[in-house]
């Protein structure tokens, strides 16, 4: 079978870090592996994926607008060149040029029920129109987590048997015994420095926790975005926190393996990747009490409502003052996290494309 990827959503620089970048470098390096015997060409200035045959675009494709305007223009010749069967997008578009069976991805409908949380208004109208043709272009829909499939057939009125859920994986570089300082050294944010990470709420927890006798430092690991500027600022004026741009992944690592816990007080989320990828370096995590994450998650996480300061900071006292209950969650973390595996997450979407191509 032959295949034609979209890794244009990769090209901005630092997206590879992100969530939804994370997901479609390693997912598709996983597809690409798990099926030697197909041909696979990918798209995108960055596209750093062994066994396929890369397409550079001739536009620049670093802002969102040159991407999809590429994408609508060129997608089309493109699988035609190729000879593709498929069309595999890791994001929720489907180029107005792809006539052929095609495949979506969706990691969660923010842009459309809270849009506030996006970026701009603006951004958050084409998002939604893209999501709808997606729904009605596509063969098959691949969302990250159930909570991203419900959402998607009761908002888009998609059709559930053309939805498939395939968690995401987690990448080795974080799982347990990559080193670290056993018993933690500081608190961990980590995540796009964006309106709906939550990052207000934590700059408001933090004074009370710091006031209940919470001395550890906090580090917030991740790259720029937008929406939270505020916030970031607050924070960086309190003593003992740090701030760690665009961290590469052994960096990362590291800075999990030293965590005394990772806080992820997101408004909303379709997976939550940085909670995975924390339970998978064996730390404690405190995440905003959201479906999308408590599918996979179980009741590791210490759970707060989202857009809660009290009940963060409450919960961040509680974690420091349990430390036996806080390593028994830990433990039983690495094993929840063991079972996400970017290998299985190939093989999903491997059987997702053969569907799609066969009509079934």
């Amino acid at each position: 079978m032959r295949v034609a990827v979209d890794l244009t959503i990769v090209d901005p620089p630092g997206m590879e870090a992100t969530g939804v970048g994370r997901h479609a470098l390693e997912a598709t390096r996983a597809l690409v592996a798990t099926r030697p015997g197909w041909r696979f060409v990918v798209a995108g200035r960055r596209a750093d994926v062994p066994g396929a045959e890369p397409v550079r675009p001739a536009w620049p494709t670093e802002r969102a607008g040159a991407r999809v305007a590429w994408l609508h223009a060129r997608a089309g010749a493109l699988v035609r060149r190729a000879g593709a069967d498929v069309w595999f997008s890791p994001a929720p578009l489907v180029p107005a040029t792809v006539h052929g069976p095609a495949v979506a991805t969706f990691h969660d409908l923010v842009f459309l029920d809270r849009p506030q949380l996006y970026r701009g208004r603006l951004h958050a109208r084409h998002a939604g129109w893209a999501a709808r043709r997606a729904v009605t272009r596509a063969r098959a829909l691949v969302c990250v987590s159930g909570a991203t499939a419900r959402a998607v057939v009761e908002r888009l009125g998609a059709d559930p048997s053309r939805v498939v859920v395939v968690h995401n994986g987690v990448s080795d570089v974080f799982r347990a015994g990559v080193g670290g300082d056993s018993r933690g050294r500081h608190l961990l944010f980590v995540g796009t420095f964006e309106a709906r990470k939550g990052l207000d709420t934590l700059a408001a927890a933090l004074p009370a926790a710091r006031a209940a006798g919470v001395e550890a430092p906090l580090v917030l690991a991740g790259r720029p975005g937008w929406g939270a500027g505020d916030a970031l600022a607050r924070l960086r004026r309190e003593p003992g926190v740090e701030v760690r741009l665009d961290p590469d992944d052994h960096a990362l690592a590291a800075l999990y393996g030293d965590a005394l816990a990772v806080l992820y007080p997101s408004a909303q989320e379709g997976f939550g990747l940085p909670v995975a990828e924390a339970m998978a370096a064996g730390r404690p995590v405190i995440a905003s009490d959201l479906d999308a994450i408590r599918e996979w998650a179980g009741d590791v996480p210490w759970y707060v409502p989202p857009d809660d300061p009290g009940r963060l900071s409450e919960a961040i006292v509680a974690l420091l003052a349990s430390p036996d209950g806080a390593a028994a969650r830990a433990a039983k973390g690495t094993e929840v996290a063991a079972g996400l595996s970017w290998p299985a997450a190939g093989e999903r979407i491997a059987a997702v494309l053969e569907r799609a191509v066969s009509g079934r």
